[in-house]
């Protein structure tokens, strides 16, 4: 597991749990070793602890490829990259019998924060439903422009 921060830093989870943590100086982030080897779930937590501080939407649009609604799965997002930028990702997917895919949607806000699901302002419901998507794409936070519909490479 490895992410990009959004100075272009690869942190990556190997790394860190043996040992190798990271410094900022000068808006670029480094490698020190400064720890001994520590798979625990605690040294996981910080690790993503980093990754939420100095990861965003901003990163994430080099990591990821742009994909068709009809081929939505759950992890993908709905991406505007940049400072002020915002992310919704796709949590759960469901298809009827006549292969239609109905999608809900969660987000998290920055700095990170708790991942939330989000109510489709169209319905009493918040499923997002395939054949209604237009663009500009409204969900009750942000405004997506077509071809924010992104799959991470990760």
């Amino acid at each position: 597991m490895q992410f990009h921060l959004s100075d272009g830093f690869l942190l990556s989870y190997m790394k860190w749990r043996e040992g190798n943590r990271v410094v900022i100086k000068n808006d670029h982030a480094s490698y020190v070793k400064s720890a001994s080897y520590d798979d625990s779930y605690e040294c996981f937590k910080k690790y993503l602890r980093i990754v939420f501080a100095y990861s965003g939407s901003a990163s994430m649009v080099s990591e990821s490829t742009p994909i068709k609604l009809n081929e939505i799965r759950v992890g993908d997002v709905f991406l505007k990259g940049g400072s002020p930028g915002h992310v919704v990702m796709i949590v759960d997917v469901c298809t009827n019998k006549e292969g239609k895919k109905a999608f809900l949607l969660a987000q998290g806000y920055m700095p990170a924060q708790e991942f939330h699901l989000l109510k489709n302002p169209s319905h009493d419901d918040p499923w997002y439903y395939e054949d209604e998507i237009k663009y500009p794409f409204e969900t009750p936070d942000y405004i997506f422009e077509e071809g924010s519909l992104r799959r991470l490479c990760y």
